[in-house]
């Protein structure tokens, strides 16, 4: 499927989906299939779809997963932040679990010593950081940045993916069951428009 779309497999990093066993069972399942044609490739179970106290335990172990070493780590004040370097003094961790994303012994080892450096960078120390866009702030770091970048946008959830299938559960009713699938996509493009800038209106 992602052949025929023109979907290289190489850009496939993460995916993440409910916990039904025809998509993340043991056997024959999409999951087992990813990690068999994509080895090292990072897979989650969706955590809207698990218990609220299981996910709260999940996040507790921050060192050795990557949902653990997610946006506040990464938020440009945390990174340049020595206090931070107590709980995370090294990036060797995570990029070791990331070798689908740093595929080379000489990156794994730039990007932990830019990790280490960053408190010290002048660059950053006299600018106001909190005023930083999150991808602005790693793109000036050498090595790091796509990393960085890569990690923060790995699926931990498929969230937005249930509430379009909730918005189109409401719209395509028993009432409303011819409506074309070119229809509802036109429509939740509107609505989307309308909650975003308040008009569906949009310059060509």
């Amino acid at each position: 499927m992602f052949t025929q779309r023109g979907l290289p497999l190489d850009n496939i990093i993460g995916f993440a989906s409910d916990g039904c066993n025809v998509v993340m069972g043991p056997h024959n399942s999409l999951a087992s299939r990813l990690h068999s044609e994509l080895p090292g490739i990072q897979i989650f179970k969706c955590i809207c779809h698990s218990m609220h106290l299981c996910a709260n335990e999940a996040c507790k172990k921050p060192t050795t997963t990557l949902c653990g070493f997610s946006k506040k780590r990464l938020s440009p004040e945390e990174a340049v932040r020595h206090s931070n370097r107590e709980n995370f003094p090294s990036m060797l961790p995570l990029t070791q679990k990331s070798r689908r994303i740093v595929k080379t012994e000489n990156d794994l080892q730039k990007i932990d010593d830019e990790w280490r450096l960053l408190p010290d960078v002048n660059k950053f120390s006299t600018l106001d950081i909190g005023t930083w866009r999150t991808h602005e702030f790693w793109e000036n770091i050498q090595t790091s940045w796509m990393f960085a970048l890569d990690v923060l946008c790995l699926p931990y959830s498929n969230a937005d993916c249930e509430k379009i299938f909730s918005q189109v559960n409401n719209m395509k009713t028993r009432m409303r069951n011819k409506l074309v699938t070119s229809t509802v996509n036109k429509t939740l493009l509107a609505r989307q428009l309308i909650q975003n800038q308040g008009n569906c209106t949009y310059e060509v």
